[in-house]
């Protein structure tokens, strides 16, 4: 709903005169109805009965007072300010949001050109698309899980300033496709599952229990020659055994893995745990560029990581070195196909250089107690200003 409205405030200046004349006619609330009315919306659920018309009224206000973004940037900061705003409530269940740096290490990691066309499998409110529709100019296709969640994709590219062709129909087709892009980028919901087949892949046979290979394999064969694919997983998927296991060792041997990319902790709003980065290819050598960035990243806000530019490059053009390794079919043959980066970095604290162990000892007591005469003068500050107690 308030979605549309913005698209309305900010994208058709005769389409919010309008609707503010009919407020001046009319009132803001019954103004406001009728246009979601028109959209399949209704207000009911703004607030209490005693209290709509002003909330209406405040609503039309505040969209009124807004500034549209001048430049390419300030449309890019808006969508994605507006989708994280609201991923909390919007994206509950399944589909997850990608943060804006997980988006930008998707594009480093696949390289669009300017007339790529790009899918996302599994696209939920299309913040993903509408990010990577900053980028290119080809086609943008998408497909979502639900009509709700199609409709707000939709909504999100044409707020980007993009048409984009978004179906309610995301399913993963591991057995093969027939329209192939250049570049796939998805963070599909985990370990869902969605009805009581298996599937028949290229690669091998995937339980229906759990669908997070079916997007793998659904990835690869919507590729083009020389296209690439970006494919957000739990970390699970790297060392899980069974049919999983044979599914990935199937595609290492095919050489359609490029680059897995362990990331950080706390990167996601609705999930705190670490996820990687799957980097497909149609074809290639069968050695895998192992990267380990689950040291990356600040803390933005409390209870989210973002990984910052020089972490972005430094994944996204990672070559053998420190926290990136080349390795070879025959070493992942002998840890069992475990795709885990960390099962082949080795990567170890530098050795402390600051005295003996008592000296070390007594430093951390020193450091404590600094902390509880911090945490104690903050406890008097705030009762004094707030007559807060513990």
């Amino acid at each position: 709903m308030l979605l549309e409205l913005l698209l309305l405030r900010l994208r058709d200046e005769p389409g919010w005169a309008a609707l503010k004349d009919r407020a001046t006619e009319v009132s803001a609330l019954q103004a406001l109805n009728e246009f979601l009315w028109r959209k399949n919306y209704e207000l009911s659920y703004i607030g209490p009965r005693e209290r709509k018309a002003q909330i209406a009224l405040d609503l039309l206000n505040s969209l009124d007072a807004l500034t549209p973004p001048t430049g390419d940037d300030g449309w890019s900061a808006l969508v994605d300010g507006f989708v994280e705003t609201a991923s909390e409530w919007l994206v509950k269940g399944a589909e997850h949001y990608t943060p804006r740096s997980v988006v930008d290490l998707m594009l480093g990691a696949t390289s669009p050109a300017k007339d790529d066309e790009v899918c996302d499998p599994c696209c939920g409110n299309g913040g993903l698309l509408a990010s990577v529709a900053g980028v290119v100019e080809g086609a943008v296709r998408g497909h979502a899980l639900w009509n709700r969640s199609a409709r707000m994709a939709s909504l999100t590219l044409a707020l980007r300033g993009r048409r984009g062709e978004i179906t309610p129909d995301a399913a993963p087709s591991p057995e093969g496709v027939e329209r192939q892009y250049r570049v796939i980028m998805s963070n599909p919901p985990f370990n869902l599952q969605l009805g009581e087949r298996p599937w028949q892949s290229r690669f091998g046979t995937v339980p229906p229990r759990n669908a997070n290979f079916a997007w793998l394999c659904d990835a690869y064969e919507r590729l083009a020659q020389g296209g690439r694919a970006a494919v957000i997983m739990p970390n699970g998927s790297t060392f899980s055994h069974g049919a999983e296991r044979n599914i990935r060792a199937a595609m290492v041997k095919a050489g359609v893995v490029e680059r897995i990319i362990a990331l950080p902790s706390g990167l996601f709003v609705n999930t705190g745990i670490p996820v990687t980065l799957w980097v497909l290819r149609k074809s290639g050598p069968q050695n895998v560029l192992m990267v380990d960035g689950t040291d990356l990243g600040y803390m933005a806000d409390r209870p989210q990581r973002k990984l910052s530019s020089r972490d972005i490059q430094l994944l996204a053009s990672a070559e053998p070195g420190k926290r990136a390794r080349l390795v070879s079919l025959t070493e992942i043959h002998e840890q069992d196909y475990n795709l885990s980066p960390g099962r082949y970095i080795s990567r170890t604290l530098a050795p402390y250089n600051g005295g003996t162990l008592a000296e070390r000892f007594r430093s951390l007591v020193e450091a404590e107690h600094a902390v509880q005469a911090a945490d104690a003068h903050a406890h008097e500050q705030l009762k004094k200003v707030t007559g807060w107690k513990q």
